[in-house]
């Protein structure tokens, strides 16, 4: 099955900045900035579309809550 993210990006001028910045320190480009910080967007999304669905699945908590 074909699943579709579309990701908008909205991007203030001083974070614009500190992309530039983490780009140049790296010897990146600001593009491989931005795309690893989508991938790690679609992977936090993932992981919690996974605990999600196991949570509707009856299955029990990874987490573990103190009292």
């Amino acid at each position: 099955m074909d699943q579709t993210l579309t990701v908008q990006l909205k991007i203030a001028a001083p974070m614009e900045e500190a992309l530039r910045l983490a780009a140049w320190e790296d010897e990146t480009t600001l593009g491989h900035v931005v795309r690893d910080a989508i991938a790690r967007e679609i992977r936090r999304r993932r992981q919690h579309q996974v605990a999600a669905a196991k949570i509707s699945q009856g299955a029990p908590s990874q987490r573990a809550f103190s009292p």
